[in-house]
Order: structure tokens, then C-alpha cells, then sequence
């Protein structure tokens, strides 16, 4: 049995499960943990996350890189504004986008050129780093914080990109690849409408 067909049905109901959250003010707690918590604690976080990694594990190795590195290097600029307290307007409607975005690239299978993949992952991960970022406690150490959600960051990109590339090479129809990308894209749209 390929484990795509399991893990996949698995994590969309997870999604679908997960609660929608405001992201500005609606999260406490101290140090490592709490950041790498945050990034589980909302649908549209965990949706384009994930989403990221499969459009990852669809398309060549060279691609695959410069996405799974622009995203979190875009969370780092993202919340480095928050923490200088600029502001970022449109952060929460960026958010809600991604996940949108992110599912019909990976439904539709579309190549984008490189460098414009990249400058996507980048500019998405900068609105989702900068709710990381205003999220963060005043009274703690901004660097374990930030280093918890990135780990959880990664640790959902490597996820979506795993599914990507064992349902690939286990034979598992691309169809369910698409079909992924196709409930990412529905669910963040409804998020987004909720929202």
C-alpha cells in the first residue's frame, strides 16, 4: 500500500480540522517551544506550509531548493520588520493567499520560472513571518522563539515535499498530488473568506 494514499487523506484532515486564527495577539508563551508551536496552531499556516513542500517535491531538484530556502529566509526578514515594529499591511490577507496560491500551483502543476518561484515563496513566507514575529513575547529571547517556528516551518515543508516525492516514486498517480494542491487551494479560500 503506498503510504501517500494514507498520509495524504490523513494530513487533509488535519487541516481541515485545525481552527483558523487570527494571528496578531492571539498566542502566548515562552521560548523554543511556544515558537515552534505557533505554526501548528492555524489551518492557513499549516496549509501553505505543507503546500510549499509539495510544489517542492513536484518539480526539479534545483527548484526544490531555492523554495524550501526562500520561504524561511522570507520568515526571517518577516519577522525582523515585525520586531522593528513596521508595519506591514495586508499581512493576514498575504497569509490567507499563500495557502491559495500555493494549492493551485501545485493542483494546476504549474512551472513557474525559477527565480519568480522563488521571489513567491520569499514574499509568502515575509506575511507569514511577521505574524510569527508580532507574536513573539516581549519578555523572552526572540532567538529561541524564532528558532522554534522555524523548525516547525521546515519540518512542514520537508513533510509536504516527503508526500511529494514518495507518492512520485511509489507510483501513486499524480492525480492525488493535484487533488492535494486542489483541497489546499479550497480550504484556504474558505479561510480566507472567514476570515
Amino acid at each position: 500500500m503506498h503510504i501517500f494514499r494514507i498520509a495524504a487523506p490523513a494530513a487533509i484532515g488535519a487541516l481541515i480540522a485545525s481552527p483558523a486564527l487570527a494571528h496578531v495577539g492571539q498566542h502566548q508563551g515562552w521560548g523554543f517551544s511556544s515558537g515552534f508551536l505557533h505554526p501548528l496552531m492555524g489551518g492557513d499556516h499549516l496549509l501553505a506550509m505543507l503546500a510549499l513542500g509539495l510544489w517542492a517535491g513536484i518539480g526539479h531538484a534545483a527548484l526544490a531548493r531555492g523554495l524550501l530556502m526562500a520561504f524561511p529566509v522570507g520568515m526571517v526578514l518577516g519577522a525582523m520588520l515585525a520586531l522593528a515594529g513596521m508595519a506591514l499591511p495586508g499581512v493576514e490577507w498575504g497569509i490567507g493567499l499563500s495557502g491559495l496560491v500555493l494549492g493551485v500551483l501545485v493542483w494546476r502543476e504549474w512551472s513557474l520560472p525559477e527565480g519568480l518561484s522563488v521571489l513567491i515563496a520569499a514574499g509568502f513566507g515575509i506575511c507569514h513571518g511577521y505574524a510569527h514575529g508580532a507574536e513573539i513575547p516581549q519578555a523572552i529571547s526572540v532567538i529561541p522563539y524564532t528558532l522554534g517556528f522555524l523548525g516547525s516551518t521546515l519540518l512542514l515543508h520537508l513533510t509536504g515535499f516527503a508526500l511529494a516525492r514518495l507518492g512520485l516514486t511509489q507510483g501513486t498517480p499524480k492525480a492525488l498530488l493535484r487533488l492535494s494542491g486542489m483541497a489546499v487551494s479550497f480550504i484556504s479560500a474558505g479561510l480566507l473568506v472567514a476570515g
